[in-house]
């Protein structure tokens, strides 16, 4: 009998609405004992009620959106004629998509942000927008929110529950982003807006016998203190989604307290297979090692749920079905079960359901493939992490280049924090010789760890494979390869650029002509720029060739992006010649 009593599979965007998509997935989680889908959008809720309350249909005068549409489709046609079909035809669909699920044993929930709303609110509510801001506290939302959730239950009434992010940036209005300056905002604190609209949300799902469930999605340790302490007053039946680590899916950081701190709360784990912030498959990252200790983590402190992400809401197209990281979603659906499965288990699983055996082979040659397949894959995280990380600290936006110097600053040290996690992190980007000299050496060993898996992915593979399979994985391997070397060249530049900065504002670098000043390493200052900037231009003409060349899925050309990497050049070059006198050689 599996340990979590929900072991979900995540959706996000486009493919949350592609019927056929949702079909695949539901034969996965059957197959792999999978009891729920989770179907996110930050607008899910908004893309399947209008609510009626916007266009004058009073409460109770309708039973479902049809009756609704008859009273106001004039209203709605006129203010926003493209939601005049769509929220009731996603209505038939999602209803459909209940009723397939419902067959295999799985249950629906729907995800979002809130608070979320169709544009054409505002103009029909302009009194919620005071001194160019929407007010995040005007008594509307609460009331708002109870309707919408209400009519969507009238309309979908098979979903399980509602999982909800309340009051992350990512909203459409929030609290913790709120830039009104009202006096209803003066003097509404962050725990009373939480209670209002948690008490919204609750009532009309509670009311339907629903399960609502609240995610610990926050960008900082003390948003995160906030809203945890709101998880008292709620309902003893609302359950609590807590990524694996605090503010997102960063797998260098350790794991989110809140596994271990929260009780007398039902916990859902969530995890991301996909990668978002490392590598997307297409720089393939097996998590395997990391998922075992974080399921048993997980379990040994109470939860009562996972839920595993297989797609990212802004990245269209692009899945962990579609890459060698679907490895991970094998892993996690294993984990969530018995908890105990080998590295060969969980591929062979895979080879096995993805028909990339040559059935003809013999199980001697099977195995020997299955095993190859786990050597070359236990070792792939060690190269994304020593590639798009500086000392375990988000040295990548959602696994792309930073396209400036300040940016790459900023999602390191502010926006995507490790040291408000683990304070001895603040160290990590210090600009001293030895520190700058071990994030080159960090990089120099991501590119050898990816060059070496490269080598040992387009080598002479096991016979059992079938020829398209191996082709696939070779193709990502290769590419990986260059992709870290974009890293590698990158995270060069900006160090070294760094130590020459931070020498300048301290006053230890003379102005002008920079020949003949620091030293950094065997090198001067002037030489390793140099270096660093000629590589650079090496790797972005490397990936215009690539991108000319090859006939991949959109996906690696959007990771292996030479406009970004020249971006950040030009703008290392302009910061170098401008605060320290460095010119082109």
């Amino acid at each position: 009998m599996p340990d979590f009593e929900v072991r979900a599979i995540e959706v996000h965007s486009g493919y949350a609405w592609d019927f056929r998509w949702i079909s695949k997935v539901l034969e996965f989680a059957h197959r792999n004992d999978l009891n729920a889908l989770v179907l996110h959008r930050n607008d899910v809720v908004d893309q399947v009620v209008f609510p009626g309350m916007l266009f004058g249909v009073g409460k109770g005068e309708a039973k479902n959106i049809f009756e609704r549409y008859d009273i106001a489709y004039r209203k709605i046609y006129k203010y926003t004629p493209t939601r005049r079909s769509g929220p009731m035809l996603r209505r038939d669909y999602l209803r459909r998509v209940v009723e397939c699920a419902g067959r295999l044993g799985i249950a629906v929930y729907l995800e979002n942000k809130e608070l979320f709303f169709p544009d054409v609110l505002l103009e029909l509510f302009p009194e919620l927008t005071k001194g160019g801001h929407v007010c995040a506290s005007d008594p509307f939302w609460a009331s708002f929110l109870e309707t919408k959730y209400a009519e969507l239950l009238e309309d979908v009434p098979g979903i399980a529950g509602v999982i909800t992010s309340l009051g992350t940036g990512e909203s459409r209005v929030s609290i913790t982003s709120n830039r009104c300056t009202c006096d209803l905002c003066k003097a509404t604190t962050t725990e009373q807006w939480y209670s209002r609209l948690f008490g919204a949300m609750y009532k009309p799902l509670a009311a339907k016998g629903k399960r609502l469930i609240v995610r610990d999605f926050v960008f900082t340790k003390k948003n995160q203190e906030t809203l945890a302490s709101q998880f008292d007053a709620l309902p003893a039946d609302v359950a609590i989604a807590i990524k694996n680590t605090p503010h997102d899916y960063y797998p260098t950081f350790p794991a989110n307290k809140l596994i271990e701190t929260l009780a007398k709360r039902d916990k859902w784990i969530e995890f991301d297979a996909m990668a978002q912030y490392f590598g997307w498959g297409i720089g393939p990252s097996a998590m395997l090692d990391d998922f075992r200790w974080r399921f048993a983590h997980a379990r040994k402190h109470g939860a009562k749920g996972v839920i595993l992400r297989t797609d990212w809401e802004s990245l269209d197209g692009h899945t962990a079905f579609d890459t060698p990281n679907i490895v991970n979603l094998y892993a996690g659906a294993a984990f969530a079960g018995s908890g105990a499965a080998t590295d060969e288990s969980i591929c062979r699983k895979w080879l096995s359901e993805g028909a990339a055996l040559d059935p003809s082979a013999s199980e001697a040659d099977q195995r020997e493939a299955v095993d190859w397949l786990a050597g070359l894959l236990s070792d792939s995280w060690g190269a994304i992490r020593k590639g798009l990380f500086v000392h375990d600290c988000v040295y990548n936006d959602c696994s792309t280049f930073p396209v400036g110097y300040e940016q790459a600053l900023w999602l390191t040290i502010e926006k995507n924090s490790l040291q408000d996690w683990v304070p001895e992190k603040a160290s990590a980007y210090d600009a001293t010789e030895a520190n700058i000299l071990s994030i080159i050496a960090e990089k120099d060993e991501a590119l050898e760890e990816a060059i070496a898996l490269e080598r040992k992915a387009t080598a002479k593979g096991p016979r059992a494979f079938k020829p398209e399979f191996i082709a696939r994985l070779r193709e990502h391997f290769s590419a990986n390869a260059l992709y870290i070397k974009g890293f590698r060249a990158h995270a060069r530049l900006f160090a070294i650029l760094r130590f020459g900065l931070e020498k300048k504002s301290a006053g230890a670098m003379p102005t002008g002509a920079m020949s003949g000043e620091a030293k950094l390493g065997t090198a001067t200052l002037s030489e390793a720029l140099g270096r660093a900037f000629a590589e650079i231009d090496g790797v972005i003409a490397e990936y215009r060739r690539f991108y000319e060349a090859t006939s991949l899925p959109h996906a690696f050309y959007q990771l292996l992006n030479a406009d970004k990497l020249e971006c950040f050049r030009d703008d290392a070059r302009r910061l170098a010649e401008k605060k320290l006198g460095w010119v082109l050689q």
